[in-house]
C-alpha cells in the first residue's frame, strides 16, 4: 500500500534543508518520493545510483552526504530508514486501513437491513396465501350448500351466511363429511392428471437439452484442440527471445511475464527484438526484460542513431548576420593544465584519486565510504591513508 500523494509542509522542509545545496536538494526529494512509494533506499550503493540516476562524482558525494547526514542503516533490511519519513507512511496505512473496515462495517449493516426486509415480506405473504385459501374454500362451500338446498327446493334466498346454510343444509339430510371425501378424492384426480403431463413435458425439454448440451460441448472440445494445434505451431519459447535480447537480467520475473502473453504477442516481440537491440547498443541504456514485457514495449516505435532528423533553423535564429564572419574562438595555451579523467580516477572531496588495485573506480568508491562509516572517521582522513593522490604532473 503505497502513497500516491501526500502533505508537504515547507516550513519543515525549508528548516531541513537550509545548509544543502541544490544537487542535495534535489536528490533528498526523489529520496523521499523512494521511501514514500514503499521502493525503500537499498544499502547497494550502485542500485541507489541508478534508482537515483546519478552519475557524476558531484552527485555521488552528495548522496553519500545525505546517507550520512538523514538516513540510519537497518542491517535486517539492508536498507536506509528516515524516522519521520517511515511514520508519515506508517500513520498513511493506518488511516486507509480504518476507512476500509468503515466501509466493510457499512455494507454488513445494509445486508442485514435488507434481509431481516426480506423475511418480514415473505412472512407477511404467506399469512396472506393461508388467508385467501380460506377464503376460496368458504366460497366452494356455500356454492356446494346452495345448490344442495335448491335441489330440495328450500327457500335461501337472502342468506349468504356459511353458518347458516351449514345449518338448514343438515336440517334437510346434507352429509358434510361424504361431500368432502368426494371433493378431495376429485382434486386428488385431476391434480394428479396435471403432474403427470408437467413431468412429461419436463422429461421432454430435459432430453433436448441434454442432446443439445453434448452436442455444443463437442463443437467447443473440436475447436479448442484445432486452436491449441494452431498455437502449438507457431509458439515461441522464452529462451530464443531470452537470447536474443542479450539483456540477461531478472531471468525468473522476465519467464513469468512471457507466460502470460498471448501466441500473438510473442509474435511480434520477436518480430520487434531485433530492431530494437539494434537501435540501442549499449546494452546499460536498454530496458530491463521484464520491463519491455510488462509495459508492451513492442508496440513502441523505434528511432535508429541514424534516422534522428536535425533541428529546423530560421535565419532569424542565428547569432549573428548572413554577411558578417564569426568572430575567431581564443586558442588554448599550451601550458594549460589538464584534468584528470573521471572515468580511470576517483573523485573525494575536491581531490582525485588512483583506485585501489584490482577494484574500479566505483569498487574504490564503496569500500572507502564503507570503512568511513565503519570507523566513524571523516572521508578526507580515509582518503589520504588509503589512497594515492593525483598530482597534475602525472596526468600531463
Amino acid at each position: 500500500m503505497c502513497m500516491h500523494f501526500c502533505n508537504h509542509d515547507f516550513a519543515k522542509w525549508e528548516l531541513d534543508t537550509k545548509y544543502m545545496t541544490r544537487i542535495e536538494k534535489s536528490i533528498y526529494l526523489d529520496m523521499r518520493t523512494l521511501v514514500l512509494t514503499e521502493k525503500g533506499i537499498t544499502s547497494d550503493l550502485e542500485m541507489l545510483y541508478r534508482h537515483l540516476n546519478v552519475k557524476t562524482d558531484e552527485e555521488i558525494e552528495a548522496v553519500t552526504f545525505l546517507l550520512r547526514d538523514k538516513f540510519k542503516l537497518d542491517k535486517r533490511s539492508n536498507t536506509y530508514k528516515h524516522k519521520d519519513w517511515e511514520q508519515e507512511l506508517k500513520n498513511y496505512k493506518h488511516s486507509k486501513r480504518k476507512k476500509s473496515n468503515a466501509r466493510v462495517t457499512e455494507r454488513n449493516g445494509q445486508s442485514n437491513a435488507t434481509s431481516n426486509a426480506d423475511d418480514n415480506a415473505n412472512s407477511n405473504e404467506s399469512n396472506a396465501d393461508s388467508n385467501a385459501q380460506r377464503q376460496a374454500k368458504l366460497r366452494q362451500e356455500r356454492k356446494q350448500l346452495k345448490a344442495f338446498l335448491s335441489s330440495k327446493d328450500v327457500d335461501i334466498k337472502g342468506i349468504n351466511s356459511v353458518v347458516k346454510l351449514r345449518a338448514l343444509a343438515k336440517d334437510n339430510g346434507y352429509d358434510n363429511e361424504k361431500n368432502i371425501t368426494d371433493n378431495a378424492e376429485s382434486n386428488a384426480t385431476s391434480n394428479a392428471d396435471d403432474n403427470a403431463q408437467v413431468t412429461e413435458n419436463n422429461a421432454t425439454n430435459s432430453s433436448h437439452n441434454k442432446e443439445f448440451n453434448n452436442s455444443e460441448f463437442s463443437n467447443l472440445k473440436s475447436n479448442k484442440k484445432e486452436k491449441n494445434k494452431k498455437e502449438k505451431v507457431i509458439n515461441f519459447s522464452f529462451e530464443e527471445f531470452w537470447d536474443l535480447y542479450d539483456y540477461k537480467v531478472g531471468r525468473n520475473k522476465a519467464l513469468k511475464s512471457w507466460n502470460k502473453l498471448s501466441v500473438a504477442d510473442k509474435k511480434a516481440i520477436m518480430k520487434h527484438v531485433p530492431s530494437y537491440v539494434k537501435a540501442t547498443p549499449d546494452r546499460a541504456y536498454r530496458k530491463h526484460p521484464t520491463t519491455y514485457l510488462n509495459n508492451q514495449a513492442w508496440e513502441d516505435e523505434i528511432v535508429l542513431p541514424s534516422e534522428q532528423k536535425p533541428q529546423a533553423t530560421h535565419p532569424s535564429h542565428q547569432q549573428f548576420a548572413p554577411s558578417e564572419q564569426p568572430l575567431p574562438q581564443p586558442q588554448k595555451q599550451a601550458n594549460e593544465p589538464k584534468l584528470p579523467d573521471p572515468r580511470k580516477y576517483v573523485y573525494f572531496c575536491g581531490e582525485y584519486f588512483y583506485p585501489l588495485p584490482n577494484m574500479t573506480t566505483l569498487e574504490t568508491h564503496r569500500h572507502v565510504m564503507e570503512v568511513s562509516k565503519n570507523e566513524g572517521q571523516d572521508l578526507k582522513t580515509v582518503c589520504r591513508r588509503l589512497l594515492e593522490k593525483v598530482t597534475m604532473e602525472k596526468v600531463a
